[in-house]
């Protein structure tokens, strides 16, 4: 679905980002569309009202007003998803009070969070954090590490506002995966709170005493951020000029810099605590493909489709299990949009609406049909040519995915 009419008001950094790399016609991500998931269910997660694992895509009852979503660790799985009238909704496992109703009970269908203005959702490996319209941001889970960004380490299982008034509301302009929180204000500027573990929280501050985490937003230097992928040690994100940067550890050459481990300029844990360039100035998109074995898959605007840091299960769709410290080439120049699974694998969608997926194949992760031991190092398709919004995950050993078809 694509507006040709220009919306009326002030446009955030994000829609203007879209706008300069569309033309004249810009997507909108909030179309109707039904959830379809498949993978591990043993918290209900899957929204089956069962446990039953699923190795092809099923679909959550018959209601098609989904608009965006996300899964996060949550202990196990914890899935949450937003309706195209504001609300918002989650399931699965709930023992850190992860669907923010007020309680530690696990769900295996959908239950309303309270409020009707919803945008966005992030999850992280503790803790669930989203936008509403009116730009505020919101909080809960476990907090062990600032990451619910209330100025203390209480745990929340209802949503708390975060201060401020002008949080961004586009596509992946929070992001949230370990102990970490990345989010973009609507004036470009970016900030970051939650562990800083290897300098992750991208502010020049060495780990460490007052400095191990943060529990209140920190300014990282910038003012024309537009989109943000937060991963539990390496963070990524891209300024509207097209420009991507990265920063935290580079063990496996994650972060794109043609080296992997101590280079010049970097600090005594192999990384950057401020954000460093990766080649080139017209990416679009960015996703993580394992949340500890660090890969990331990245889109030009030009419909190519890159990856780097460590392949060891396929992860960074390269058909090889290696290591690349450079963005390389995975065939193709209609990709669209990616999302990491954070499971060692990535889902993508072309611009003719076809759905592709690769990596890890336990619990059925790939949603081919197929289970352990049938990983895929290189894109394979699952049926189906409307497929709309991939939705992020962030678990390392619940392989789960998720995707809005348009109706």
């Amino acid at each position: 679905m694509a507006i040709t009419n220009k919306e009326e008001g002030v446009w955030g950094i994000d829609k203007v980002f879209a706008k300069q790399n569309q033309g004249s016609i810009w997507d909108y991500d909030g179309a109707l569309g039904t959830w379809f998931n498949w993978g591990r269910n043993n918290y209900g997660n899957l929204g089956q009202n069962n446990r039953t694992e699923y190795s092809s895509p099923v679909q959550i009852g018959s209601d098609a007003t989904w608009a965006n979503g996300c899964q996060g660790l949550g202990g196990e799985i914890s899935s949450h998803g937003i309706k195209t009238d504001g609300t918002l909704w989650s399931w699965g496992d709930n023992r850190g009070g992860y669907a923010g109703v007020n309680d530690r009970t696990n769900r295996s269908s959908p239950v309303q969070v309270p409020g009707t203005t919803w945008a966005r959702i992030t999850a992280g490996t503790d803790q669930i954090v989203a936008t509403k319209t009116d730009g505020t941001l919101w909080s809960w889970g476990y907090n062990s590490y600032g990451q619910l960004c209330t100025g203390n380490d209480v745990h929340r299982s209802s949503p708390t506002q975060i201060p401020g008034t002008t949080w961004g509301t586009g596509r992946k302009s929070i992001s949230s995966t370990g102990r970490s929180v990345l989010a973009v204000k609507s004036d470009g500027t970016l900030w970051s709170w939650g562990g800083n573990y290897a300098g992750r929280g991208g502010t020049n501050q060495a780990p460490g005493g007052s400095n191990q985490y943060f529990t209140s937003p920190r300014q990282i230097p910038g003012t024309t951020w537009s989109l943000v992928e937060s991963g539990p040690n390496t963070s990524m994100a891209i300024k509207v000029d097209g420009t991507l940067w990265g920063w935290g550890p580079n063990p496996d050459g994650r972060l794109g810099q043609n080296s992997i481990g101590a280079q010049p300029g970097q600090n005594v844990w192999h990384g950057f605590s401020s954000p460093v360039q990766i080649p080139g100035t017209t990416w679009k998109d960015v996703a993580m493909t394992h949340e500890n074995d660090g890969g990331y898959v990245a889109i030009k605007t030009d419909g190519t489709m890159w990856a780097w840091g460590n392949g060891s299960t396929g992860q960074l769709g390269l058909n090889s299990t290696t290591k690349f410290s450079s963005p390389v080439q995975i065939p193709g120049t209609t990709w669209d949009i990616v999302d990491g699974i954070g499971a060692a694998g990535a889902t993508a969608i072309k611009t003719d609406g076809t759905l592709w997926t690769w990596g890890n194949s336990s619990y059925g992760g790939l949603g081919n049909n197929t289970g352990p031991g049938a990983h895929r190092s290189s894109p394979i398709q699952i049926p189906g040519t409307d497929w709309k919004v991939t939705v992020r995950g962030s678990s390392k050993d619940s392989p789960l995915r998720a995707v809005i078809k348009q109706v």
